[in-house]
C-alpha cells in the first residue's frame, strides 16, 4: 500500500487517481522509490570502414585525373608549332640537295618545287603572317652571300598559326658555318638576312624555348 501525496489516504499500488481527494498522478508507488525511466538508446556508431571507402574513392579519382592530364595529346598551339618546324626542315633539306648539285643555295620557287612540293617558296626578307604563313604552306626564303662567295647562306622562315615566327638557316662556309635556329614567342617579325651571322643559335634549343 502507498499513500496519496495530496491527502495521505491509502492507495492501492498502481492507482492513478485518489478516491478521497481526486488527485491525479501517473501511478502510485511506495515513498522513496524514484521513478524508473527506460534507458535512452545511444545513436548507432558509424563504422570506420565507411570513411576508408570514401578516402580510397577520392584517391582513385585524383589518380585518374592525373593520368588523363599526363596522357593527353599535344595542344593545338603545340601542333601548329610542330607543323611549322617540320615545314622548315623539309625546306632546308631541299636547299641542301640543291646546294650539293649546284654549289649555291636558291630562292627560286621553281627550283625548290622540283625537289620538295610540301611547301610553297616565297622570296622575302621578313618572316611574317603576310609573307609566309605556315598554315597555308608558305616558307620565306632569303639567300645571301658570304664574303665574296655568292649564295653561300640560306635563311628560311615561316609564321605558325599559333602566332610564333620560326627561323631556320644554313651557312655553308665561313666563321658562322652551320645550321642556325631562331624564333619569336609573339607575332614579332624576324628579319631573315642577318640572322645567320648574328642572332641565331647553332642548335634547336632556340625552338624549344619558344614552345
Amino acid at each position: 500500500m502507498v499513500n496519496c501525496p495530496a491527502c495521505g489516504s491509502w492507495l492501492t499500488e498502481g492507482t492513478s487517481r485518489c478516491p478521497q481527494c481526486g488527485a491525479m498522478f501517473h501511478s502510485a508507488r511506495p515513498w522513496g522509490i524514484p521513478p524508473v525511466y527506460p534507458a535512452a538508446e545511444s545513436p548507432p556508431r558509424q563504422s570506420s570502414q565507411w570513411w576508408i571507402a570514401v578516402l580510397l574513392g577520392l584517391l582513385a579519382m585524383c589518380l585518374a585525373v592525373g593520368v588523363l592530364i599526363l596522357a593527353r595529346g599535344p595542344t593545338k598551339r603545340q601542333t601548329n608549332d610542330q607543323e611549322a618546324m617540320s615545314m622548315l626542315r623539309n625546306a632546308l633539306l631541299a636547299e641542301k640537295v640543291f646546294y650539293v648539285d649546284t654549289g649555291i643555295y636558291t630562292s627560286s620557287p621553281s627550283d625548290l618545287a622540283t625537289l620538295e612540293n610540301s611547301f610553297m617558296c616565297q622570296p622575302a626578307v621578313t618572316i611574317s603572317k603576310t609573307n609566309c604563313e605556315a598554315e597555308e604552306g608558305w616558307v620565306c626564303v632569303w639567300v645571301v652571300d658570304v664574303g665574296t662567295y655568292s649564295a653561300q647562306a640560306v635563311n628560311l622562315g615561316t609564321h605558325a598559326s599559333s602566332g610564333r615566327n620560326y627561323y631556320l638557316g644554313d651557312t655553308a662556309i665561313g666563321a658562322y658555318a652551320g645550321t642556325h635556329y631562331a624564333c619569336s614567342r609573339e607575332s614579332i617579325d624576324i628579319t631573315l638576312a642577318p640572322i645567320s651571322v648574328r642572332d641565331a643559335i647553332q642548335d634547336d634549343a632556340a625552338w624549344g624555348r619558344c614552345s
